[in-house]
């Protein structure tokens, strides 16, 4: 096996400037298909991303009016844990978002706010009405990665980890990071919050809640200047924060979840599960002193025209191109590989004459010729995942252009004529306006990678036993012709 290596070594440097060349020509091909291909795997998550926790995301409220009344006429009522159970164990759920927001306090930090003269104002004047100022919004959720505003609003997790189902009895956090700025916090230390003034009193309480810091967030900073109040720091999304449910209202019975967010394992099951849904929960719920709440069952019916098709598009183009030129890359280097072949006959020749055997001639050429495929793999590998981010945003530019504006347009409607001229962030998350997704004009590299070392390896394995075959083909004739070949 020692002299194998070696030959080929020697092989390989004796021919070193016809191997540089070959690897730059290898280099160029692959370095093509390995960015595309990226790009396909990257665009094709996306998509299957959007789908399940936009376009396959329904949200199921109880309210006393009769569905389809006006919004700001909801009173909404809580789930209790047999409709949660009953919602979130059909077999099309894949997961799901049981959501409690409301007011509440910091008590050992400060609040992100932009005018502190005006917010010290409506303080002092609240204290002449006998009631404080709340400072924060606190969300209460099963799990914050696939929470609306973390799909659909732009927030994004720059920090530590999500909030997930298995942290359902652990006081933990996200907050942001204006919020961890403005009070020198990070990951791993603790925040303590209280719930919202007027519920303490009603309640009673004086206890207060300690949290671990795991995760920070940031958000669009056009989301500061969109809130409703400008004194109202508690409607700056910088003063978010998110928890799990069972913690917030074990603590505190307000934060009980009264919209469940439900992702569907499959695009064209919303109508079904809804339809399941209605014949086991019915109609509505009768509560003995509030009377009925009715169920609602809202989801986005255009995601796919708003928000997924400028992607699908540009996913198809990209495998369609990715598969052709993986075909004619493997062709015109399965060519090459012939034409070296071919000028190697006499050496083979010769080799069989000395009596080598067939296989070791196999191994030796399928070894020589692969160093080069290797070492070209290699560069376009580093190259092309260096470069995929630029090359994404470039593809994906007019895409996301589209589609946050079409996004961006819907949103000013509704602000036009359902909120009279004004956007809230808390009015947009209790509509359950989910198709308010800005899509990234840069698609997520890292997590296509392991796929694409599947393909990589999958490819590799393929060429090795195209010329293995191609080499036994050569060798076929006997070494008297491959001597007169040459």
């Amino acid at each position: 096996m020692k002299s194998l290596l070696n030959r080929v070594a020697l092989s390989l440097w004796h021919n070193k400037r016809r191997n540089i060349l070959i690897i730059l020509w290898f280099f160029l091909l692959l370095y093509i298909l390995i960015s595309v291909t990226i790009i396909s795997i990257a665009s094709r998550q996306q998509v299957s991303y959007l789908n399940t926790t936009v376009g396959n995301c329904v949200i199921v409220d109880k309210s006393r009016d009769v569905p389809g009344g006006m919004e700001d006429e909801k009173e909404r009522d809580i789930f209790y844990s047999k409709e949660i159970e009953t919602l979130t164990q059909h077999p099309y759920v894949e997961s799901y978002n049981a959501v409690g927001f409301d007011l509440g306090n910091l008590v050992d930090a400060e609040p992100f706010i932009r005018d502190k003269e005006l917010y010290a104002l409506l303080q002092e004047r609240a204290e002449e009405y006998g009631f404080d100022m709340d400072e924060c919004m606190l969300f209460s959720l099963t799990n914050t990665e696939p929470y609306t505003l973390f799909t659909s609003g732009g927030f994004k997790l720059v920090e530590g980890r999500h909030i997930t189902d298995a942290d359902s009895n652990n006081k933990v956090a996200l907050i942001s990071s204006p919020l961890a700025k403005e009070n020198n916090l990070s990951v791993g230390d603790s925040i303590t919050i209280t719930a919202w003034s007027y519920m303490m009193e009603v309640l009673n309480k004086t206890d207060s809640l300690t949290l671990e810091i795991v995760g920070i967030f940031d958000y669009p900073e056009t989301l500061d200047f969109t809130v409703r109040e400008v004194g109202s720091d508690y409607e700056y999304p910088a003063n978010y924060i998110f928890a799990p449910g069972e913690v917030l209202s074990s603590y505190c019975g307000g934060y009980a979840p009264f919209l469940i967010n439900i992702y569907l394992n499959e695009t064209g099951k919303i109508e079904d599960y809804i339809a399941d849904m209605r014949e086991e929960l019915g109609d509505a719920y009768k509560d003995p002193e509030r009377g009925e709440f009715y169920y609602n069952y809202i989801w986005d019916e255009e995601w796919y025209s708003t928000v997924s098709k400028p992607i699908v598009e540009v996913s198809n183009i990209a495998t369609a191109t990715a598969v052709v030129l993986g075909i004619g890359i493997f062709i015109i280097i399965l060519l090459i590989y012939a034409l070296l072949l071919n000028s190697k006959k006499y050496e083979m020749g010769i080799y069989l004459t000395l009596g080598e055997s067939k296989i070791k001639l196999v191994i030796q050429t399928v070894l020589e010729e692969l160093a080069l495929l290797l070492v070209a793999l290699l560069l376009a590998c580093l190259l092309g995942l260096a470069t995929a981010p630029a090359l994404s945003s470039i593809v994906m530019d007019r895409p996301a252009s589209e589609t946050n504006y079409a996004i961006e347009q819907q949103r000013e409607d509704i602000m036009r004529y359902e909120n009279y001229g004004t956007y809230s962030m808390w009015n947009a998350i209790s509509r359950a306006e989910v198709t308010y997704s800005n899509v990234n004009d840069q698609l997520d590299i890292k997590d296509s990678i392991d796929i694409f070392i599947i393909y990589v390896f999958a490819g590799v394995i393929i060429i090795i036993a195209a010329l293995a075959g191609q080499v036994i083909f050569f060798l076929r004739k006997s070494p008297a012709k491959l001597l007169l070949t040459r």
